[in-house]
């Protein structure tokens, strides 16, 4: 009798993954694993992402369209959009500087890749991300599944002032996905820097997102020890941005972060502590 195959499947959960990566290589690996093969780029995660007229769907979390600012990334000139599920299109490339459609309505319902976010993984941020899900708060990059030959990005910038999660159950890796990564193939270095790119560019956006992350820095540190003149916590929270957030953002001086603590009235102008500045960051370490 002939045995009969099931077909590949087109995508697993983190949990059927674990077992079928198990199953081909025969290594005991969990939850945390896939969380750092992803965090190092090895791996892709994807979610679900729908937008349309009245909401935006991000794995589970729906946003008003108000409260998110989206901009579209293309790798190539000729991006055959047909191909990335369902579309209604109105869609300007900034890269190339052309209009891919002109209608008035971009609808989109996919699986989309999650870009790691940009911060220090450790040990205790991972346990983090499976008891809370990957977090995310002013700034989440998507990009379009590597089968696709075109990437096809997607920056969004939420307005909100709150940190959210996409919850581990709604992350999926496709079965192309797999293949690459039992085949030790990094992600591709173009998609790398194409997203990179995408998310530098967006200057007015990136200067409010900025000022946000200062300020939590600065209260959160001011807070935990207010002994520290401004000017110190200034000085203290540059070098902090010049190690672990200039690459992605646009530089700023310390004059304009001067602006924001004095704003906010974050530092304590009658002390000369002579203690160091210790800088609290939750996702970035000194």
């Amino acid at each position: 009798m002939t045995k009969i195959n099931l077909p590949p499947r087109k995508w697993y959960s983190l949990e059927k993954a674990i077992r079928e990566i198990k199953k081909r290589t025969g290594e005991e690996l969990d939850i945390e694993d896939l969380l750092h093969y992803w965090a190092i780029g090895k791996l892709d995660f994807s979610t679900r992402f729908i937008k349309s007229k009245y909401r935006i769907t991000i794995s589970d979390l729906i946003f008003n369209p108000k409260d998110i600012e989206i901009t579209y990334y293309f790798s190539s000139k000729d991006v055959n959009l047909r191909d990335f599920n369902k579309f209604e299109l109105c869609i300007f490339d900034r890269i190339n500087n052309k209009n891919i459609e002109d209608n008035n309505n971009l609808n989109v319902e996919a699986l989309l890749r999650i870009f790691p976010p940009y911060f220090i993984y450790t040990p205790e941020s991972m346990r983090e991300i499976i008891n809370n899900g990957i977090p995310f708060y002013s700034n989440l990059s998507l990009i379009s599944p590597s089968e696709f030959k075109d990437s096809f990005g997607i920056n969004l910038a939420i307005k909100l002032d709150k940190e959210f999660h996409i919850n581990l159950e709604n992350i999926c890796i496709f079965e192309n996905d797999i293949n690459r990564f039992l085949n030790n193939s990094s992600q591709n270095n173009h998609e790398k820097i194409f997203i990179r790119n995408a998310f530098k560019k967006t200057h007015g956006r990136q200067e409010k997102e900025l000022k946000s992350i200062i300020l939590n820095i600065a209260k959160a540190t001011f807070e935990a020890k207010p002994i520290h003149s401004r000017n110190k916590l200034v000085n203290s929270i540059y070098n902090h941005l010049e190690k672990y957030y200039f690459e992605e953002y646009e530089q700023i001086d310390t004059r304009t972060i001067d602006n924001y603590l004095k704003e906010a009235g974050i530092g304590n102008q009658r002390t000369r502590s002579k203690e160091p500045v210790q800088i609290i960051d939750k996702y970035k370490t000194e």
